[in-house]
């Protein structure tokens, strides 16, 4: 995801769009639909902010009927860009849930407000140019099975990313595959890494303390374009402990780990 102020999109995007030259139509209307999302977002979060006064509850969205209870629609007439706004409205503090409602908590100037899109729409511009605006993108990695390596701890750990693309290089890989392979690895150092500091910083943890720990971790590269958010659970935190006891790194006792 991206993450920027709603007036930093706008600007952005009308910026390129008068930069295209018809070249890639492809891209240009992508990105009129995305400018066109933002516009929306902010007229329909300006007319909430219009409308309606801190601990009002917010309309429904989509049927007539909800929870047994007859609801106008909303005027608005796409229900993503509801949830866009709903949820922008929640990641700055605008809105919380109440008795299953959302209540409009206070107000804000929309332009003002930090709002999350597909990534889709930084595709192809300058990071230096995204770091001008404030604008950010974030991945969060999850323990989905993917990221579950069958390859012996040792090999994943210490492997050298350059290493990786020779030998992809010298097997004629498929490009994809070899990217998802070379991705992975990468996080799993980049996993193994933080929670040996985290051990380190601590001293002794189970793997529910050492999860805690990594999920308020944010990583940023050195010119603040992207972050990297650990989002992993308790059993695929053991598991990385169990590999860096395996190779000697960590010791265990009961099920606290502690640094060798």
């Amino acid at each position: 995801m991206v993450k920027g102020v709603l007036t930093c999109y706008k600007s952005l995007l009308k910026e390129r769009l008068a930069n295209f030259n018809g070249e890639d139509e492809g891209t240009e209307n992508l990105q009129r639909a995305n400018l066109e999302i933002v516009e929306r977002v902010a007229g329909i979060t300006a007319g909430i902010m219009e409308q309606y006064q801190p601990g009002d509850p917010l309309p429904r969205t989509g049927f007539p009927v909800m929870g047994g209870e007859t609801v106008q629609p909303p005027p608005w007439k796409d229900e993503m860009q509801w949830f866009i706004v709903i949820s922008t409205l929640k990641g700055n503090g605008l809105a919380g849930e109440e008795g299953g409602r959302v209540i409009l908590q206070k107000r804000a100037d929309p332009d003002s407000l930090l709002m999350a899109l597909p990534e889709d729409i930084i595709d192809g511009i300058d990071p230096e140019i995204l770091k001008e605006r404030g604008i950010t993108a974030n991945m969060t990695v999850s323990s989905v099975p993917e990221y579950r390596l069958l390859f012996d701890p040792e090999a994943v750990l210490e492997a050298d990313l350059e290493d990786i693309d020779d030998l992809a290089l010298q097997l004629d890989l498929d490009p994809d595959t070899h990217a998802t392979f070379r991705e992975t690895v990468f996080l799993k150092q980049l996993v193994a890494t933080r929670v040996q500091e985290a051990i380190e910083d601590r001293g002794t943890l189970t793997p529910e303390e050492v999860a805690e720990i990594l999920k308020e971790s944010v990583i940023e590269d050195p010119d603040g374009i992207w972050t990297i958010s650990l989002n992993l659970s308790p059993e695929f935190v053991k598991g990385v402990l169990e590999d860096l006891r395996k190779i000697g790194l960590l010791s265990k006792k009961g099920t606290e780990f502690r640094r060798v």
